[in-house]
């Protein structure tokens, strides 16, 4: 997502899809839904760095104690963290200093979990002082939720442990040793795919989560049961991981490798998956058990709740909120005739490089 140009280009184009499949649950987008019905309210923080001047890239982020922090794996390594008001108050780095692929909070113990270059796992107070490290018994490519004594992980189709390859694992977060695999894999990619965000926080212990090359979103619940929760039928362009794996160089323009993006708020689901090189917006509502084509009208909130969906998407109970690269708004700014917000246009003239967003949903 270098340009938001290129981006909010492609969000024009809605594909729709049919499904069918025995025993399972099969939904259709025989609706379509507009954006602005939705009534999204989005509001502005920008982040002051201080004296670090700025990050590369947020890959994730999390909320406690009116506190927000912040990860930025490549450029500086580290863990930012803010108030609430957007004032950097200190930054953590992994004990050696080395690249920081993920972290989730403890948020019984107050810690912090790392997962570092090298596989390892550290555990820091909320304050950033170095408790333990444990080296991982295999690569991890997500960290997706801590239940009391469950650490779920995305393993990214890239682990072979005990010479089993699972797109989930169980941890036990005191030691980090394996405690369960979940939904098995015949065969590993040769590349791995890696997804923005194929997991969704649907309450305060069970999550949705899809692998790559999967048409079934499938619901994990916190004693580590899992089962299909909705399936997808993408006309048979789907590819399969054998499929993939026969390619060597571009894949083809009108397959997809599967969902990715998932965002849940208040009973509506949100995701996309790209075909044809654009991304297909869909939402599901899980009360009517609809499923619709999202269609945005060219006003701002719905081509930027379009942009929102596609990088890191953090769920709470009073929205949903992203930490924002707003270089990709400023080509935006003198190009297009969609009227912006006053505070996003206020902090795009004044440089800021990020702000933390956030868009309610009627």
């Amino acid at each position: 997502m270098k340009s938001l140009l290129i981006i909010l280009s492609v969000c024009y184009f809605i594909f729709s899809c049919r499904s069918s499949d025995e025993g399972m649950e099969v939904v259709n987008p025989e609706k379509s839904l507009n954006l602005s019905d939705l009534n999204l309210g989005i509001s502005f923080v920008p982040l002051d760095f201080g004296i670090l001047g700025g990050i590369g890239e947020v890959t994730k982020f999390y909320f406690i104690d009116e506190l927000l922090f912040v990860l930025d794996s490549e450029f500086t390594k580290g863990i930012h963290v803010f108030d609430l008001n957007g004032n950097l108050i200190r930054s953590i780095q992994s004990i050696e200093k080395l690249t920081i692929w993920d972290f989730i909070v403890d948020e019984s113990n107050r810690e912090l979990v790392l997962f570092t270059l090298g596989n390892k796992f550290e555990r820091f107070t909320l304050d950033g002082n170095f408790i333990k490290s444990w080296k991982s018994e295999m690569p991890i490519s997500k960290m997706m939720k801590l239940e009391d004594d469950k650490l779920f992980c995305d393993t990214g189709m890239e682990s072979n442990a005990r010479d089993k390859i699972f797109n989930l694992v169980i941890l036990d977060p005191s030691n980090f040793k394996i405690k369960d695999f979940l939904l098995p894999l015949d065969e590993e990619p040769i590349l791995a795919q890696d997804r923005v965000k194929n997991y969704a926080l649907i309450n305060n212990s069970d999550f949705l989560f899809i692998p790559p090359f999967d048409s079934k979103i499938y619901r994990v619940e916190k004693e580590g049961s899992i089962e299909p929760f909705l399936y997808f039928d993408f006309i048979d362009k789907l590819m399969s991981i054998q499929e993939f794996n026969r390619f060597l160089g571009d894949l083809p323009g009108d397959v997809t490798t599967g969902i990715d993006g998932l965002v849940y708020s208040n009973d509506k689901l949100f995701f996309h998956y790209h075909s044809n090189g654009v991304p297909n917006f869909r939402f599901f509502d899980l009360k009517s058990q609809n499923l619709y084509q999202l269609e945005a009208p060219n006003d701002f909130p719905s081509l930027f709740f379009q942009f929102f969906l596609m990088g890191y998407v953090l769920e709470k109970n009073d929205g949903l909120y992203a930490v924002i690269d707003l270089d990709h708004f400023r080509p935006f700014l003198d190009q297009s005739t969609v009227e912006i917000p006053d505070d996003l246009r206020k902090m795009l003239e004044s440089g800021i490089l990020f702000s933390l967003v956030k868009i309610t949903v009627g």
